[in-house]
């Protein structure tokens, strides 16, 4: 720990000089978060800005530093500025790409928990419109067709079955619209 605070009193010492690169105000708030103090890392950064040090890895590393504690919203926006003022910046814009991938699959996955909730609520509807019809149909799919002597239903039987199915699983729908 000794060696952190020694290296963090380094860094401020450059950056006041005036003499500091765009990465001493990289590590310098990567070494005061590290420390446990996110909010003095911001403030390096916000300096960095206000310098017009590279302005572009300074939003990038506030963006890291909001999407670490949770900020997702800040985040995106402070890698959006920094993709705005440097496009070759290629973690800014990969991280961009992965926090709407994260939030499409959010949206996914709260689409699927919604449908299972929906399901499990009009479950009486289904078992009479859906799943009824479904092992009518399955079981005269495998149903002998003693008549003709034959283990395996005739292709107008399968037709027929899959018909009365499927306008059984759209009365479903039908009877769910106007139900609700």
């Amino acid at each position: 720990m000794a060696s952190i605070e020694k290296e963090i009193r380094s860094l401020e010492r450059k950056i006041d000089a005036g003499s500091a690169a765009p990465e001493v105000y990289l590590r310098l708030a990567e070494l005061y978060d590290a420390s446990g103090k996110p909010h003095r890392a911001h403030a390096v950064l916000k300096r960095q800005l206000e310098k017009n040090v590279k302005p572009a890895l300074a939003h990038f590393g506030i963006g890291m530093l909001h999407e670490k504690y949770g900020d997702e919203q800040a985040a995106l926006y402070s890698y959006r500025q920094a993709a705005d003022i440097d496009s070759t910046l290629r973690p800014a814009l990969a991280a961009i790409r992965r926090i709407n991938r994260v939030r499409i699959k959010r949206k996914i996955i709260a689409k699927i928990v919604g449908f299972g909730q929906w399901i499990v609520g009009n479950a009486g509807f289904l078992t009479i419109f859906v799943l009824t019809p479904l092992m009518i149909l399955l079981v005269s799919l495998l149903a002998v067709d003693t008549a003709a002597g034959n283990s395996s239903p005739g292709l107008t039987l399968v037709i027929q079955r899959i018909a009365i199915f499927l306008v059984s699983f759209i009365g479903f729908f039908v009877v769910l619209k106007y139900y609700k």
